[in-house]
């Protein structure tokens, strides 16, 4: 009797462990999924928030804004900007997002400095 109680026990032990493990394996896929997913919604904000800086100086001409980045964003990113699309880097990957700056220039932008964006002057980093 003694010795399939512990045959038991052991059995037990063993189903405990083997479910523990495939639920912190799911656990850490499904925490890898939403730092992936954070980082695409953090660069579809930086991308949105750029084209529309960009935008508003093209229509407002002798006009001049602040470009600031929010200090939440953890990860750093590289921002460029052309006539057609816009790229927003990060260490790990890259996003490619539409544009709707048509100018002739290349603008580049790192989320960790602020920028003032001025109608014929161009980029100057604060």
């Amino acid at each position: 009797m003694k010795g399939q109680v512990s045959i038991e026990f052991m059995l037990l032990l063993i189903l405990t462990l083997l479910g523990s493990s495939i639920l912190i394996s799911d656990l850490e896929r499904k925490s890898a999924a939403y730092q992936d997913n954070k980082d695409f919604k953090n660069a579809e904000k930086i991308s949105q928030k750029v084209n529309y800086k960009l935008s508003y100086i093209r229509t407002h001409r002798n006009s001049t804004v602040d470009l600031r980045f929010s200090p939440k964003i953890e990860t750093e990113f590289e921002v460029k900007v052309n006539s057609s699309e816009t790229l927003v880097s990060s260490p790990v990957q890259n996003f490619t997002f539409g544009s709707r700056y048509s100018g002739s220039n290349q603008f580049n932008f790192n989320t960790s400095k602020r920028y003032q964006i001025s109608y014929g002057s161009g980029v100057k980093v604060e």
